[in-house]
């Protein structure tokens, strides 16, 4: 099972020599969660069928890499289009990494742009000992270890290869880190806003519309509590004002869900305003008899959008958080050095 318990020295030389293109923003400071592991293999995995490969010693494109290690561990097309939260593709995260990795141990070099060839040794590696290539098989050249910054006490270089064999990769941690931060600022954020009595939750509800888009700020409405009519709020599909779009907004708990008679009454509600279109806002869920009667429907739109959905909208669009910090990681421009 992967975690975020990464040693903080993996971490920080990770870090350190990161070279992809990501703006990472995190906003907020959390303790430590769970996470859920990928299917595709472990970045070190990739060592062998890349030695593999170069091993008749010609000069291969990460492209033709990428494919082989596809054909050669079967992977399926859902493996290769896994994406990162930030949308970033997986596979080719980890194959490059592995490159990278083999190359600072000086088995393969890169004679050019995306291209890769093995080394004498990586030679003598592809036909002695490829069965035994792994984190700790690359800790017994030096210059894989200076790229590391390890210890040269074997007993410690040992445990941290250890650690490095079955760790994520850089950017792998760096996404662990983001989606567990934001995890657990959601759970903070819902508590905060189960604190809200329910006319500031309507407005709430509201603001946040406003700034995915939604009408403008005289144009957004939060009718009046005696007399709503099972309508919460209105706003407009778009800044110039067409089509009204109906809001209802529970702040209910989250073992309290949103059966269908509440949604099939809000539907009604739209209904006698002559409207077409609904957003069906809860801090809890839906039950699945809800869900089903709003895809039944043919006349009118309803969307439901549940507490954690909510949460992520507020997130996004800064909505009772701030950026605490931001960091970015850069990457080489070869445009840049080619004089193009």
């Amino acid at each position: 099972m992967c975690t975020l318990s990464v040693d903080t020295e993996i971490y920080t030389s990770y870090n350190k020599f990161s070279v992809l293109n990501m703006r990472i923003v995190f906003k907020y400071s959390m303790d430590k969660r769970g996470k859920t592991c990928m299917a595709i293999p472990k970045y070190s995995d990739f060592y062998k069928p890349v030695v593999k490969l170069l091993a008749d010693g010609n000069i291969y494109s990460t492209k033709e890499i990428r494919s082989f290690c596809i054909k050669e561990m079967q992977l399926s097309q859902e493996d290769v289009k896994e994406t990162f939260a930030n949308g970033n593709f997986i596979l080719p995260n980890r194959i490059g990494w592995a490159l990278t990795y083999l190359k600072k141990a000086a088995l393969i070099a890169q004679p050019g742009r995306s291209q890769y060839q093995l080394t004498e040794e990586g030679i003598r590696v592809a036909k002695e000992d490829l069965a035994q290539l792994d984190t700790n098989y690359l800790g017994r050249y030096d210059s894989f270890l200076s790229f590391v910054e390890k210890s040269r006490n074997e007993i410690m270089e040992e445990e941290r290869l250890d650690r490095m064999e079955n760790a994520e990769s850089p950017l792998e941690v760096i996404n662990s880190s983001f989606n567990e931060i934001n995890k657990a600022l959601m759970e903070d954020l819902m508590q905060q806003v189960m604190k809200m009595d329910p006319y500031e939750f309507e407005g709430l509800v509201m603001r946040v519309l406003e700034k995915m888009g939604y009408g403008t700020e005289n144009e957004n409405i939060v009718t009046s509590r005696s007399n709503d009519e099972g309508i919460d709020g209105i706003v407009t599909e778009d800044q110039f004002g067409f089509d009204k779009i109906y809001i209802q907004a529970k702040q209910w708990s989250a073992d309290h869900p949103v059966g269908r008679p509440e949604v099939q009454k809000f539907l009604g509600a739209i209904a006698g305003q002559g409207g077409l279109k609904g957003l069906f806002i809860t801090t809890s869920d839906f039950t699945s008899g809800a869900k089903d009667f709003v895809k039944k429907q043919l006349n009118q739109k309803i969307i439901l959008i549940n507490g954690s959905k909510l949460m992520q909208y507020m997130i996004k669009h800064n909505v009772g958080v701030s950026v605490e910090s931001v960091y970015e990681i850069k990457r080489i421009d070869y445009d840049f050095f080619s004089g193009e």
